[in-house]
């Protein structure tokens, strides 16, 4: 047999005479069960890194975003009872406790803050916060003190006073959600994109996957059919008597 005659066979499927009928079968299912498996291990992989960037979102950047939200507002809070304690000498036991827990509260918040720190920005930031707070809490019991000594112009000196590391707190910690905040962006698009190209692969995928199976059916069906249709045009020339006729 030449080469040509070879390739001839090889494209026309005659190889597959061969095989049994079972084993053809078995090998058509095969097949397709590992195209589907293919499709379903993309489509996991997929699926696996978009919840690996949401919850990367969530974790590093949204919550951040909260926490200095959390810290914005017991700064404030605490700013706010010096006023109340100033001008409601009756409620000055409650808005001390108040200014009490706001302080420990942002003591924590900064101790957090410092353990989740990663990049250079966020600790020179943090750096920023942990330099003026102790000016800021030291305020917050000099004002407290000054009311005691009953001089309100001295407390709202105190107040007056504080306004410079009070901003440069506050700039810091808008710094840092405006950081969190692109960085949640650039996961949110990776995400989107991720998702998008998915769909296509899959989509993709599926239809390779479900164009092979027909093919593999047809060339199952055409392997089992063509022999029988020449048995059975010999039966019929044998039946006539064409003792010649040959498959």
């Amino acid at each position: 047999m030449t080469k040509l005659h070879r390739l001839k066979s090889i494209f026309r499927l005659e190889w597959l005479r061969d095989f049994k009928v079972g084993t053809k079968m078995i090998g058509v299912f095969a097949v397709t069960i590992t195209a589907l498996l293919v499709v379903a291990v993309v489509g996991f992989l997929s699926m696996k890194s978009i919840n690996n960037n949401l919850d990367k979102m969530y974790n590093e950047n949204l919550l951040r975003i909260r926490e200095c939200g959390d810290f914005t507002a017991a700064l404030n809070g605490a700013r706010g009872e010096l006023y109340r304690y100033i001008a409601a000498p009756d409620e000055r036991v409650a808005c001390e406790i108040a200014i009490n827990e706001s302080s420990n509260k942002i003591d924590k918040k900064i101790a957090e803050f410092e353990a989740k720190a990663v990049t250079d920005f966020e600790k020179a930031q943090i750096a920023e916060i942990k330099k003026v707070w102790p000016v800021l809490k030291q305020n917050l019991h000099d004002v407290v003190t000054q009311v005691t000594l009953n001089s309100s112009e001295g407390a709202l000196k105190c107040i007056n006073d504080a306004r410079g590391p009070l901003l440069k707190c506050t700039f810091a910690l808008a710094r840092l959600a405006d950081t969190y905040r692109k960085d949640a962006e650039v996961l949110y698009n990776e995400g989107k994109a991720t998702f998008q190209a998915n769909v296509i692969l899959t989509a993709a995928l599926s239809l390779a996957a479900v164009a092979l199976s027909v093919v593999l059916a047809y060339l199952l069906t055409r392997s089992i059919t063509g022999p029988l249709s020449r048995g059975v045009g010999m039966m019929r020339e044998l039946s006539l008597g064409h003792l010649g006729r040959r498959l």
